[in-house]
C-alpha cells in the first residue's frame, strides 16, 4: 500500500510494476488480520525490466516454495500442485533470497508491553494510518490545562511532549531499527533519521483523567485504541516528528525509568551562532550554557491578554565567548535568587528566538528545561570548563542589548562608518541589520525629550493628565497622582563620513546624561524655564563625546512615506587606549 504522498509517483508513471525502488521509510501494520505494509518514501533506482523469476501472490498462511522456506530456516514444504503440465525447458528457479538478520521483527516491533497489550511501538514509526498503538515514553514537556467556550463547542484541553528511545533526529547514535534499513540498502542520510519526540494532546474527559496522573521528567506506558495523528504545525512547536497525537480512548500507567529513554536530547547550538548578525532571529533553538548572571523577578501585563505575567531575565553564556539574555517565565521566574546565584549549567531544548535588542532567547511551553544535568555530556562538559578551566574568569561578548550596556563593543575591524547605513541600503531587508559604528554625539532636540509614562510597575505606557491634575493610564486603567517621564531621545551622531539621525530611548539616553534621570531633567528644566537658554547650556555639556553606538537599522513607514529609523541598543564610551592599539595594528596589517 503507498501513502498518499507517492500518488504523483504513481500517476506520472515513474512508480511502476517491474521497477526497481528502494523502500526509505515504511511500516507494518497488520489490518483485519492481515500484515500491510505502508510505503512512506520511496526511490525508484532501476527502470522497468520485467518480472524477474516468477513471483506468485499467496493466502496468508500458505506454505512457502521450498526453496524460499529453505532460505528462511524453516522446514521445507511441497511444491503446490500446478494445473499445467511441467516443461522440461523451463528456466531454473532464481536464487534464494539472504536469510534477515534474527533482530529484524524486534527491531521493526519494539520490546514486548505490559499485560499482554502486544508489542510497543517506537514513536518514531508512528503516523496517520494507526489508531491503536502502544508506546512506552518520557514525559519532557507537559502544558497547563487550557479550556475554550466557542458558540459551537466548549471544552479543555492541555499537551505534553513524548520521547523514547527510538532513534536520534540527527544520527549521534545509531538506532536498531536504522542500523536495519541500512542493511536492506536505505540511504544512510542523517536528516532522515526518524524522530524520537512527539507531541499529545488530550481533550475534555480524557485531559481530565490523564492530567493529574502525568509529572515531567517520567517514564509512562500510553496504551492507545482510538488515536488520531495529524501533521504537526511548525509554527508551534520544535519537535522534529512529522506527525503530532491527538489521544482518544488511552490507558496511561507510570513505567519504571530502566535510564534506557534519555531526560533530554538535543541539537546544541553555540551562542556564538548569533555573532555578527548570524543565526535565526525567530523560530526555536537548543543550547546548554551557563547562567552567568540573574535580574531581580518582576511584573509585566500581556498586550494580548492583559493579564499579570511575571518575568526574569539571566545572562546565558558558553565557551564560545558570547553571552546572550534569556526570559524565564512564570514559577521558574520566581525562583531564589540563591538558585540563580549559584551559577546553574542549563540544558535548554526549544528556546523561542527573537530579535529584541539584537538577539534575545525566552523559554516558554515545550521549552524543556535542566539544570546542573548529570547525564547529559554537553553540560558536563560545561561545567568543568565554568569551574576548572578558567570561564568564570573568561570575558564574554553581549550579543542582546541591555540597560547601559553589557559585555564589549564589536571588533574595531566589524564597524561601519554612518554613509553605509544609506550606501549599503541597510534596513530594507525583511529584518532589521544590526551594526556598530564609533561617532560624536553633536545634537540633541530637547524639546521632545521625554513623555509622561504609567507610574505602575512594569507598566511604560503614555499617560494623559486629568483636570485635578493626576495622570490616567488607559492600559492599567488606573489613575496616579504622578507620572514617570521616561527618555524617548532624537540626536545626530557624526563621523567622518556622514551624520545620521539616532534614536535613544531610557535606558541608554540616562547613560548619555550621565545617570541623570528624566524625572530630575524634567524639574530641573522647570526650575530654569524662566531663564532664557539657561537650560540649552546645561545639556551642551553632553555633546561632542565619542560612543560606539550598536544600532538596530529598519525602514519604516511614515505618512505615506518610506524613511529609515536607526535606534540605539548598546552604547559604550570610548576607550582612548584600546583605540588607538586597534588603529596601529590596522595601520601595520595595511603596510
Amino acid at each position: 500500500m503507498a501513502a498518499s504522498q507517492l500518488a504523483t509517483m504513481l500517476k506520472g508513471g515513474e512508480l511502476q510494476a517491474g521497477c526497481f525502488a528502494r523502500l526509505n521509510k515504511f511500516v507494518l501494520n497488520t489490518i483485519q488480520n492481515k500484515s500491510i505494509v505502508i510505503l512512506l518514501d520511496v526511490a525508484v533506482v532501476g527502470a522497468p525490466t520485467g518480472l524477474v523469476g516468477a513471483p506468485t501472490s499467496y493466502p496468508d498462511g500458505a506454505p512457502l516454495p521450498s526453496a524460499t522456506a529453505a532460505a528462511l530456516g524453516g522446514p521445507a514444504a511441497p511444491a503446490p500442485a500446478r494445473a499445467f503440465a511441467p516443461q522440461h525447458n523451463a528456466r531454473p528457479a532464481p536464487a534464494a533470497a539472504p536469510k534477515p538478520p534474527s533482530n529484524f521483527g524486534a527491531a521493526m516491533r519494539g520490546a514486548a508491553a505490559p499485560g499482554g497489550g502486544g508489542a510497543f511501538r517506537s514513536i518514531s514509526e508512528l503516523n496517520p494510518y494507526q489508531q491503536r498503538f502502544t508506546i512506552k515514553a518520557r514525559v519532557t514537556a507537559k502544558g497547563p490545562m487550557r479550556t475554550w467556550n466557542k458558540p459551537t463547542s466548549s471544552g479543555n484541553l492541555f499537551s505534553v511532549d513524548l520521547l523514547d528511545g527510538s532513534g536520534e533526529i540527527r544520527g549521534a547514535r545509531r538506532p536498531v531499527a536504522a542500523t536495519m534499513f541500512e542493511r536492506c540498502g536505505v540511504g544512510n542520510d542523517e536528516q532522515s533519521s526518524p524522530s524520537r519526540f512527539v507531541g499529545g494532546t488530550f481533550f475534555k474527559e480524557v485531559a481530565d483523567k490523564v492530567f493529574p496522573l502525568l509529572e515531567e521528567g517520567k517514564v509512562y506506558v500510553f496504551q492507545e485504541t482510538s488515536g488520531r495523528l495529524k501533521p504537526s504545525n511548525k509554527q508551534y512547536t520544535s519537535i522534529p516528528h512529522e506527525f503530532e497525537v491527538t489521544f482518544g480512548n488511552v490507558t496511561v500507567e507510570p513505567a519504571d525509568d530502566d535510564g534506557a529513554i534519555a531526560r533530554i536530547v538535543g541539537d546544541w547550538k553555540k551562542i556564538s551562532m548569533f555573532a555578527d548578525g548570524g543565526g535565526p532571529r525567530e523560530g526555536n533553538v537548543d543550547i546548554v550554557g551557563v547562567i552567568k548572571a540573574a535580574f531581580p523577578a518582576g511584573q509585566i501585563t500581556s498586550k494580548r491578554t492583559g493579564q499579570e505575567l511575571t518575568k526574569r531575565e539571566v545572562v546565558l553564556c558558553d565557551d564560545s565567548g558570547y553571552d546572550v539574555r534569556l526570559t524565564f517565565w512564570g514559577e521558574l521566574a520566581l525562583r531564589d535568587d540563591a538558585f540563580f546565584e549559584a551559577q546553574p549549567v542549563l540544558a535548554a531544548k526549544g528556546l523561542r528566538v527573537s530579535d529584541f535588542g539584537g538577539v534575545s532567547l525566552s523559554s516558554g511551553f515545550g521549552s524543556q528545561l535542566i539544570f546542573d544535568g548529570q547525564e547529559d555530556p554537553e553540560s558536563l562538559r560545561l561545567r568543568a570548563w565554568w569551574t576548572e578551566g578558567g570561564g568564570r574568569e573568561a570575558p564574554t561578548v553581549a550579543l542582546t542589548g541591555a540597560s547601559g550596556g553589557s559585555g564589549a563593543p564589536a571588533a574595531f575591524g566589524d564597524r561601519i562608518v554612518l554613509d553605509d547605513i544609506k550606501g549599503r541600503q541597510l534596513g530594507f531587508g525583511e529584518k532589521p541589520d544590526y551594526v556598530t559604528f564609533k561617532g560624536t554625539l553633536n545634537f540633541v532636540k530637547t524639546d521632545k525629550l521625554w513623555y509622561e509614562a504609567c507610574a505602575q510597575e512594569g507598566c511604560q505606557k503614555k499617560v494623559v493628565q486629568n483636570s485635578d491634575g493626576t495622570w490616567h493610564c488607559e492600559k492599567c486603567q488606573a489613575t496616579n497622582a504622578e507620572c514617570k517621564r521616561r527618555y524617548l531621545m532624537s540626536s545626530t551622531f557624526v563621523d567622518d563620513s556622514a551624520q545620521s539621525w539616532i534614536s535613544a530611548f531610557n535606558d541608554h539616553a540616562t547613560k548619555i546624561f550621565l545617570g541623570v534621570n528624566a524625572d530630575d531633567l524634567a524639574a530641573y528644566k522647570e526650575e530654569v524655564e524662566n531663564e532664557d537658554g539657561k537650560f540649552e547650556d546645561y545639556m551642551k555639556q553632553f555633546l561632542f563625546k565619542q560612543y560606539v553606538v550598536k544600532v538596530r537599522v529598519k525602514s519604516e513607514v511614515w505618512q505615506e512615506q518610506s524613511r529609515v529609523k536607526a535606534s540605539i541598543v548598546d552604547i559604550f564610551d570610548l576607550d582612548y587606549v584600546a583605540e588607538s592599539r586597534d588603529i596601529l595594528a590596522a595601520l601595520a596589517v595595511m603596510d
